[in-house]
């Protein structure tokens, strides 16, 4: 018998890895790849080709995003987890290279380029594959039907900025998919047996190699186990855990920086000129500037860059009417990251496009609008507007992964600048055609921009197709019995 919940998941997964890799192929030079953000791509080479923890090698290509601390190591200022990670791809590339050589010819320049980018991006890739397949496992969990759950998981790397951020090196999709991985084995399982303490606090130990914001989440996440639970010994597992990627952390930072909880983020900005601690200024961003930024302002805001999270709020609040203790939990989540980053300094993330530091709260927005529409789906005008949301994202989710996730036409601090005429009138100053284009995409491997649009369209709606007749399907999931 087809296991059709089985081609859900592996169509779900594999539509976005597809994606994900031939947005590497976007450039024919590969160059942007590391530039959201460079030193964790450049610490990868590092690692892999210098076997040093530093990034004297790659500092001229790195940017603002690493330090030189009292004249010393030029060293990266982000938390390691996205380097590491990336580490094992890139590793099996070289071994791989090596025996290729040896064997038969060397690979052409463009292909060398292409698996190479390909290696350092694939953690971003795999990560966004598996959110999509956890949203989908989650609201089915929550007793969503299964188109509405397919269509929804497909929504988040397909309907949101962060498609641009898929072929990327930037560590917000992989701490995003470790939380939301947590947030599963948290409120799917009825029983904890002892692996799953174990786990969830494993998760919490890779966060906080990953993300220093995203790892906090952990208070709420071990509050709730032991509610649920009321077991010491089995939160004391949790704990444990979660110290062990602590205590990582410290030696790592210990070996860069001389403390073990003196953080790269600390040597940000100047820090790169005058070996100057920066903690004190790295709080200092404005509440209502950063909040209005991120969530309403054109560029940043997740109101135009994810369209969907428009019903986040009614999407919670069923949900808290529903499952209280799973809604308080994700409240709480979204909390942390957007008031935490609300005071960092560069709470807008830089020049790029979209709110990219709550990329690990976006999942939860996207679970909870679903949530939503499952729940008043009959009502009048809900569908059109669900499905509305859904075409303004593509069309966000597109446009970063075609220009890229750097912002090259409009990003400032000053959030009165991002108007949306002023925005579009910078987007697009002349009428828009594929010629014009071009500049963004040239071609690579002989595939024209046109034949590249082409099969990205193909493979983005026809992935949605195939899941909404795989998920009509008169087969009762697990979840559902």
């Amino acid at each position: 018998m087809i296991n059709y919940n089985r081609l859900i998941v592996l169509t779900l997964f594999f539509s976005v890895v597809i994606v994900g890799i031939l947005g590497v192929v976007r450039y024919n030079d590969f160059n942007y790849l590391g530039s959201v953000p460079a030193s964790n791509a450049h610490f990868t080479l590092s690692i892999i080709l210098k076997r040093a923890l530093n990034l004297n090698t790659y500092y001229g290509a790195s940017g603002v995003d690493l330090a030189r601390i009292n004249g010393g190591d030029y060293l990266p200022v982000y938390a390691p987890g996205y380097s590491f990670a990336a580490a094992l791809p890139y590793g099996l590339l070289q071994i791989f290279n090596h025996f290729w050589v040896r064997f038969f010819n060397p690979l052409s320049e463009s292909i060398s380029l292409f698996l190479e980018s390909t290696a350092l991006a694939l953690p971003s890739i795999l990560s966004t594959a598996l959110i999509s397949v956890l949203i989908y496992k989650l609201l089915l969990h929550f007793k969503v039907s299964k188109t509405i759950a397919v269509i929804t998981a497909w929504s988040f790397p397909f309907a949101t900025f962060l498609l641009g951020y898929t072929s990327t090196t930037y560590n917000g999709l992989l701490a995003a998919s470790l939380l939301l991985l947590a947030f599963y084995w948290l409120v799917v399982p009825e029983k904890y047996n002892l692996r799953i303490p174990l786990l969830v606090g494993l998760l919490f130990g890779m966060i906080a190699n990953t993300e220093y914001v995203v790892a906090l989440c952990f208070i709420p996440s071990l509050v709730y186990f032991y509610i649920k639970t009321r077991d010491k010994y089995k939160t004391g597992i949790v704990v444990a855990g979660f110290m062990a990627g602590m205590l990582a952390l410290g030696l790592y930072n210990n070996a860069l920086f001389g403390k073990p909880w003196t953080f790269g983020e600390q040597f940000t900005g100047t820090a790169f000129r005058t070996g100057a601690d920066l903690t004190s200024i790295t709080f200092s961003g404005n509440l209502w500037q950063s909040l209005y930024g991120n969530l309403l302002s054109p560029a940043k805001g997740l109101i135009f860059q994810a369209p969907l999270s428009l019903l986040a709020v009614p999407g919670l609040i069923y949900l808290f009417k529903r499952r209280r203790s799973s809604a308080v939990l994700v409240i709480s989540y979204i909390a942390i990251v957007a008031l935490v980053y609300a005071f960092w300094h560069d709470w807008g993330g830089g020049w790029t496009t979209g709110p990219r530091f709550y990329t690990a709260i976006v999942a939860f927005l996207i679970i909870a609008a679903g949530y939503f529409f499952s729940e008043i789906k009959r009502k009048t005008l809900v569908a059109p507007g669900f499905f509305g949301l859904i075409l303004f994202g593509v069309l966000a989710g597109a446009t970063t992964l075609l220009f890229g996730p750097r912002d090259k036409f409009s990003a400032s601090y000053d959030v009165s600048r991002l108007r949306v005429i002023q925005r579009l009138e910078h987007l697009f100053p002349n009428p828009v055609s594929v010629s014009s284009l071009a500049p963004y995409i040239p071609k690579t491997f002989g595939v024209s921009l046109s034949a590249y649009l082409v099969l990205l369209t193909t493979l983005i709606l026809g992935s949605l197709i195939i899941l909404i007749v795989l998920s009509r399907r008169n087969v009762v999931s697990t979840y559902e019995k």
